[in-house]
């Protein structure tokens, strides 16, 4: 397997957690020093337990346009986001986020050390 599909396989470890509501599944992927960077910068311990007791069910995701690019031992995996929730009142929704990822390879596998997440929703973008 190359990196690039090293780094894909990282982030769908992450995806994969993030159906199961896997706390395991998001230590084993995401960096001690890891950041989520947005309207409130979370560390690590704080987003693992955001995900883990998210209220709704994550039904399906998908991705679009996932490219990864390779800055020394970083790689920058940005693209589309697509998820399948059923929010805690039975309705069905759709979410989707343009992300920003960084990983970096340590200890013989890719890790994920920052997240900028984007609404790409129509109804939330708003003109600058």
């Amino acid at each position: 397997m190359d990196s690039r599909q090293e780094v894909i396989t990282a982030q769908q470890t992450f995806w994969d957690a993030l159906k199961r509501k896997d706390r395991q599944g998001y230590e084993r992927v995401i960096a001690e020093d890891f950041v989520l960077v947005g309207r409130v910068n979370r560390p690590r311990d704080m987003f693992i337990e955001q995900l883990s007791t998210f209220p709704a069910e994550t039904l399906a995701i998908e991705s679009d346009g996932i490219q990864v690019h390779f800055v020394g031992e970083t790689a920058v995996l940005t693209g589309v986001q697509m998820a399948h929730l059923r929010l805690p009142d039975g309705r069905e929704v759709y979410e989707a986020l343009v992300i920003t990822n960084l990983f970096r390879y340590e200890n013989n596998q890719w890790r994920l050390v920052l997240s900028h997440p984007a609404s790409a929703n129509a109804e939330d973008e708003t003109t600058a």
